[in-house]
């Protein structure tokens, strides 16, 4: 089984937005039978839907970009990639996949502890738990947990922090049954899009009120 994760907003705690509080990290687990079946869902949506980028490896779907219309996107029509968005909030309902999302409120944190954890590394063990106790009720013995890539300095850095977490475990379980994680850039039939635009529907609903798109999930 794979953990694929992405994140919301920035994990720092000495400047937090008021108007977003919150640190989020989420994404989606998929079972080892069903890998293969997402990852052709993907590529084949990428194909149908961009045809002119399906072919580049660093070509990526990100919900941010997407819907205000940035970076690859800048060509399209606001009514042209709203049509685009819905049919993958579709697909990401159809597919064989379980959403788990995590919300870390950064204020509280710091009010709660007299040294607080940084956000990205609490919210990581704590969707590592969900994982934890799908792969045990699973029968899985390694889970391997995948992350959107915050280029090589950030990865590095986290990487070793992330790995010390896990061996650790949480005050509720001991996370055995998952490997070291891995960083990953996206690409079109990559599972990390999914997690983008989960963690992208708990940012609207949490920090912006907004709630259409967390219905969606």
């Amino acid at each position: 089984m794979r953990l694929y994760l992405d994140e919301s907003n920035l994990p720092r705690l000495d400047k937090i937005n008021p108007s977003s509080p919150y640190f989020i990290m989420g994404g989606c687990i998929i079972r080892n039978g069903d890998i293969d079946l997402v990852h052709y869902a993907l590529k084949k949506f990428v194909k149908e839907n961009f045809p002119e980028n399906s072919y580049y490896s660093d070509f990526k779907l990100h919900a941010s970009a997407m819907y205000n219309l940035r970076d690859n996107f800048s060509g399209y029509t606001k009514e042209n990639i709203l049509e685009k968005l819905n049919l993958f909030w579709n697909l990401i309902v159809e597919l064989p996949v379980t959403i788990v999302l995590v919300d870390i409120h950064k204020e509280k944190l710091i009010q709660k502890h007299e040294i607080p954890q940084d956000p990205y590394t609490v919210a990581f063990l704590y969707c590592c738990e969900r994982f934890q106790r799908d792969l045990v009720s699973s029968r899985v013995s390694v889970g391997k947990v995948i992350l959107e890539s915050r280029g090589p300095g950030l990865d590095k850095l986290y990487r070793s922090r992330l790995d010390n977490f896990l061996n650790m475990g949480t005050k509720f379980i001991k996370l055995k049954n998952i490997a070291k994680p891995v960083f990953h850039v996206s690409g079109p039939e990559s599972p990390l899009p999914i997690a983008d635009f989960a963690c992208y529907a708990l940012h609207k609903y949490l920090n912006k009120k907004e709630e259409a798109l967390f219905q969606k999930l």
